[in-house]
C-alpha cells in the first residue's frame, strides 16, 4: 500500500515538473539508514517517507504526520521551520481529503527523520489494524486521495 501511494503521489508530482526519486520502486525491503543515506547522496531538497499506521487494537484509527526537529540536534533544529512547514502542508490536505481522526501533526524520533539531512517528514495515513480504514486503505480512490494530497501538500510546500 505505501509503494502504491508513493508511486502515485511521484507521477503527480513529476506532471508538476518536480524532480522525483524514490528508495524503492518495487515491492522489495530497504532499510531505514538506507532510505536515509539514498536521499542524503542525493542531495535531495525533501524527503516524505508514506506509511500506513498499525497498533495491537482495533479502535485507533486517523491520520498523523512527523518531524523532527530537536534542539540537542543543531542541525536539524536549524530546519524546525522548514520540516514543521512541510509536515503541515501535507497533514492539513490529508485530514482535508482522507476525513479521518486527526491525530496532529508531531514530532519524533524515527529514523528516516534524523537521519536525513533536508526537511523530512513520515506520513501515517491512516490505520490498517482498524477493520475500517484498512477497507478504505485497499480502495484505490482512498489511495488516490492520499497520494493528491501528499503531493498537493509537496507542492503547496515548494511554493508551486
Amino acid at each position: 500500500l505505501n509503494l502504491k501511494v508513493a508511486l502515485m503521489v511521484g507521477e503527480i508530482l513529476k506532471k508538476h515538473g518536480v524532480d522525483v526519486e524514490y528508495t524503492r520502486d518495487d515491492d522489495s525491503t530497504v532499510g531505514l539508514e538506507t532510505r536515509a543515506e539514498i536521499a542524503n547522496a542525493l542531495n535531495a531538497g525533501l524527503f516524505v517517507s508514506i506509511h500506513h499506521n498499525s497498533t495491537t487494537t482495533p479502535d485507533k484509527g486517523g491520520t498523523e504526520t512527523y518531524y523532527y526537529a530537536p534542539p540537542e540536534r543543531p542541525e536539524l533544529f536549524m530546519q524546525k521551520d522548514e520540516r514543521q512547514k512541510l509536515a503541515n502542508e501535507i497533514h492539513k490536505r490529508l485530514i482535508s481529503n482522507l476525513r479521518r481522526t486527526d491525530r496532529g501533526v508531531k514530532q519524533s524520533n524515527f529514523s528516516v527523520l534524523r537521519n536525513t539531512e533536508m526537511p523530512s517528514v513520515l506520513c501515517e495515513i491512516c490505520f490498517i489494524s482498524n477493520p475500517e480504514e484498512q477497507n478504505l486503505a485497499m480502495q484505490k480512490t482512498f489511495q488516490e486521495l492520499a497520494a493528491q494530497a501528499i503531493a498537493e501538500g509537496i507542492l503547496a510546500y515548494m511554493g508551486k
